[in-house]
């Protein structure tokens, strides 16, 4: 008698659970170089306060507004531009900006001119994890600094 009540019991649960599943309608779509991706592997993904999906990949940081990608690369004749194209990370602060880890450093996202300043005291360290607390401090493997948004100022701590 134990055993048929354990049995039913899982039954029922499986039951419900199954109901459940079956409720919702999702559409995956696979996305490639193909489709304008930079690269096949993404690194870490992130969504900003505008809605844009961002990927990151060992080949370029990817802007994604649900119909096309916008491909930023490093480019060495720029200097608003990404130090590496292997994206390590990313996030987005109290504000929903981007900021992008790479192999060389820190970047923050400027969204109105579409480019990236480089954070002085992340240079050439690569940066694989980074964290905003509600202080507005910024957590890195490089150390750890107060950003003043309003004045766009790291004061390291």
């Amino acid at each position: 008698m134990k055993h048929l009540k354990l049995i039913l019991s899982i039954l029922f649960i499986f039951c419900l659970t199954r109901t459940y599943a079956d409720d919702s309608n999702y559409l995956f779509r696979h996305y490639q170089v193909e489709n304008g991706l930079s690269d096949n592997m993404a690194t870490c993904c992130v969504q900003d306060r505008k809605g844009y999906i961002w990927i990151g990949t060992r080949d370029g940081l990817n802007r994604f507004d649900g119909y096309t990608f916008k491909v930023f690369r490093n480019d060495p004749d720029e200097t608003e531009t990404l130090g590496s194209n292997w994206i390590t990370c990313l996030g987005c602060d109290m504000n929903g900006d981007l900021w992008v880890g790479t192999l060389s450093g820190l970047y923050q996202y400027d969204d109105e001119k579409e480019s990236f300043r480089h954070i002085p005291f992340t240079a050439d360290k690569g940066i694989d994890i980074f964290q905003f607390d509600q202080s507005q401090f910024l957590w890195t493997p490089a150390g750890i600094a107060l950003y003043e948004d309003n004045i766009h100022v790291f004061f390291v701590i």
